[in-house]
């Protein structure tokens, strides 16, 4: 499924939330994005509309794709961070450069790359690289 950069983030900022207990509301998803809320409501619109998130009671949740999308993102992100930690670029910047570009690889480019790579289980902040919601 086709995301743009903002689409990305928004998702990532969803399943990251509710891994910590706490579905997103409008304006954390705001605040977190950097935009107004009207930018909020027409970002969750289309994702709502590519059947990856559902709203309720004001709050913002993950749908079964949704989370499937969220763990391929995931997924991806950390495969390119331990490919470029592996060129010695510092982990700072590795997280930086594969929230740019993440969401843009296919999943069997990803698989491939990861089995280059040895399988990794952890990305280099330690966080594991196949995670479930």
């Amino acid at each position: 499924m086709e995301l743009t950069h903002r689409e990305r983030d928004c998702l990532v900022f969803i399943g990251n939330d509710i891994k910590g207990g706490f579905p997103d509301r409008l304006i954390d998803l705001s605040k977190k994005l950097k935009v107004k809320p009207p930018t909020t409501i027409q970002l969750l619109d289309k994702l709502e509309s590519k059947g990856l998130i559902s709203r309720k009671g004001g709050m913002v949740i993950l749908t079964d794709n949704g989370k499937k999308i969220y763990h391929d993102v995931t997924e991806s992100h950390r495969i390119i961070e331990v490919m470029l930690y592996s060129y010695g670029i510092p982990k700072g910047e590795c997280c930086e450069v594969a929230s740019e570009i993440d969401y843009v690889f296919k999943h069997d480019l990803i698989e491939r790359l990861s089995s280059n790579l040895g399988n990794p289980k952890l990305c280099p902040h330690g966080n594991p690289v196949n995670e479930e919601l």
